[in-house]
C-alpha cells in the first residue's frame, strides 16, 4: 500500500488524477507535521512548485519571486505516527521532501521511528549553515539510532559520515539520502 501526502492544492489534484487508476494508493491533502492542526503553506505555480514551503518569505531574496504569484493556504496537518498506527504499518519506506519542513515531519513519526522497521529517504540540501534545517533533521535521525547512506548510481547504499563533503565531492547541492536504523 502507498500513502501519499501532499499539501499543495495543484500538486495534490495532479497526484489524485495520476493515481486514480491504482487501488493501492491513498492520497491525503495534508501536510505531515509534528502536531495536528493547521499550517500556513506558501505555493507557487507551475515550474516554481518545487519551491512550495511552510516558511514565510523563504525566497524573498530570489530574482524569480517577483515574477510569480504566491498563493497562501491553510492546510490541515497529519502525524505520520497516526497514519502508520491507523494503517497497521510495521515496515515501510518513507520518502520525505518537505522543503525545509523535514524536521517537523520526522518529529511527527518519533514513536514509529523507535518501534517500527522504517527506512526513510530524505532530500538534503547543501548549506554553509552547520545548523541548517536539513542538518537538524540528520542530527535527529542520528540521535534516534539511524545512520545516513547515499544511493550509488547502481542503486546500492553506501554509509557516509560527512554529508556536505560528499555533496561537494560530487559537485551537487542536493541529494536524496537514506536513513536506516543501526
Amino acid at each position: 500500500m502507498v500513502h501519499a501526502i501532499e499539501p499543495s492544492v495543484e500538486s495534490c489534484a495532479l497526484l489524485k488524477e495520476n493515481t486514480a487508476p491504482y487501488q493501492n494508493i491513498s492520497t491525503y491533502k495534508n501536510a505531515a507535521s509534528d502536531q495536528t492542526g493547521e499550517i500556513t503553506f506558501y505555493e507557487y505555480p507551475g515550474p516554481y512548485a518545487e519551491y512550495n514551503t511552510t516558511i514565510e518569505h523563504a525566497y524573498a531574496d530570489t530574482s524569480w519571486i517577483s515574477k510569480v504569484k504566491e498563493t497562501v493556504n491553510n492546510v490541515p496537518t497529519i502525524l505520520l505516527d497516526d497514519l502508520i498506527a491507523n494503517n497497521n504499518i510495521s515496515k515501510a519506506i518513507i520518502k520525505i521532501d518537505a522543503e525545509g519542513g523535514e524536521l517537523s515531519v520526522i518529529k511527527g513519526m518519533i514513536k514509529s521511528l523507535q518501534e517500527k522497521d522504517l527506512t526513510v529517504i530524505m532530500e538534503y540540501l547543501l548549506s554553509d549553515d552547520s545548523d541548517s534545517l536539513h542538518q537538524q533533521a540528520v542530527d535527529f535521525f542520528a540521535k534516534h539510532g539511524y545512520r545516513v547512506h547515499a544511493i550509488t548510481p547502481e542503486g546500492t547504499l553506501v554509509f557516509i559520515t560527512q554529508i556536505d563533503q560528499y555533496l561537494r565531492d560530487l559537485n551537487i547541492d542536493s541529494d536524496n539520502l537514506v536513513f536506516v536504523k543501526k
